[in-house]
């Protein structure tokens, strides 16, 4: 498998790694691993929705290889 193949993978590598950090050190009193998952499951869906949604209207950037 290789790292960093394609242009523009560094955009997801990056909020990837953003995110872990941030479940990681963010305050959990009223939330439990599952919670933690089922919420970055959520937004991560939701993400993936808008990104794909705006990124076909307006074609902003491609992370396919030319």
């Amino acid at each position: 498998m290789e790292f960093m193949k394609y242009e523009g993978e560094w955009y997801v590598w990056t909020i990837l790694f953003i995110t872990i950090v941030i479940v990681l050190f963010m305050p959990k009193k009223n939330l439990t691993w599952p919670g933690v998952f089922i919420t970055i499951l959520l937004s991560g869906g939701l993400t993936w929705i808008g990104d794909t949604i705006v990124g076909s209207i307006f074609a902003l950037f491609t992370l396919a290889k030319k």
